[in-house]
């Protein structure tokens, strides 16, 4: 048995829902169009329940909207209801359905095809559903969407860490420079988030070398004083950040899980080198 595109009740609901959406937003049609990257007559038409979304389309508009599917389906006024939560609690075909949710993976490319289920999964849908054939529609949709949601997330996750980890490699590159050209000058360094104000002479050393290392999330300054060796290590690095402080010094913040560290280089401007990398860079 099919489960196809829903009717034109269904539509409309979607349609209403999606109006409504914009409008508590205080959008135009013309700002989503921009910000979801979809042709205009193609959002007019969810709009005026012309055309149903694809499954993939309404995971983009709840994403959107910041609304469950439920929502956009009409199966609750409350635009965050979890998205299980309109299933039965108890309802024998919603573990076999997302035990085969699986072979909705090509559903993705192809997402105007309609969906083939065994004839026995579907009564047991329909039973479930207090024999309503649109609420089996909506439970197989929610189900599907809820699997994109899934995809979804994961992509933009993976897409967030190699970005964050591209902006990082540039950070330690240019941290590199500026630590070379800063040796056999003074460090004003100690100053935790702890210990915030607590600039005293006790934080000035001179750096003698370092070692910094990208795919080890590590920094180690070789810092002296009095003629003693003050070696200071940073693990866990999570972030770098930056602050030109005149055109010999700079301050830098270290960013751990547990701890924020924050330090001055006063720097020979000479020295810092416009593209290499020095051999105590480790990139990934």
């Amino acid at each position: 048995m099919e489960v196809g595109r829903v009717d034109m009740e269904r539509n409309e609901i979607i349609a209403e829902r999606l109006k409504t959406c914009r409008e508590k937003r205080k959008l135009k049609k013309t700002d989503v169009v921009e910000l979801i990257n979809v042709p205009y007559s193609t959002y007019a038409n969810w709009e005026s329940g012309a055309r149903e979304p694809s499954s993939k389309d309404l995971v983009r508009l709840a994403d959107f909207y910041r609304v469950s599917l439920d929502y956009l389906f009409g199966l609750t006024d409350v635009p965050t209801v979890p998205i299980q939560q309109d299933v039965k609690e108890g309802g024998k075909s919603l573990d076999a359905l997302r035990g085969i949710v699986g072979d909705f993976k090509s559903l993705w490319n192809e997402r105007d095809r309609n969906i083939k289920i065994r004839k026995s999964l579907y009564n047991q849908l329909f039973e479930d559903a207090d024999m309503r054939e649109d609420r089996v529609h909506f439970i197989v949709n929610r189900i599907i969407s809820s699997y994109y949601i899934g995809i979804e997330t994961e992509r933009r996750k993976e897409e967030e860490e190699i970005q964050k980890e591209a902006e990082l490699t540039d950070y330690y590159i240019y941290l590199d420079r500026y630590l070379h050209a800063s040796i056999g000058h003074n460090v004003e360094i100690g100053i935790t988030n702890e210990r915030v104000g607590k600039e005293g002479t006790q934080d000035n050393y001179i750096l003698m070398d370092y070692k910094l290392s990208q795919p080890y999330h590590y920094l180690k300054l070789h810092l002296e004083r009095n003629n003693e060796k003050w070696p200071i290590s940073f693990h866990e690095i999570q972030d770098i950040k930056f602050l030109k402080c005149g055109d010999d010094r700079l301050k830098v913040w270290i960013y751990m899980p547990k701890q924020t560290w924050r330090f001055y280089l006063n720097y020979d401007p000479r020295s810092v080198m416009s593209s290499e990398i020095s051999d105590k860079l480790e990139l990934t």
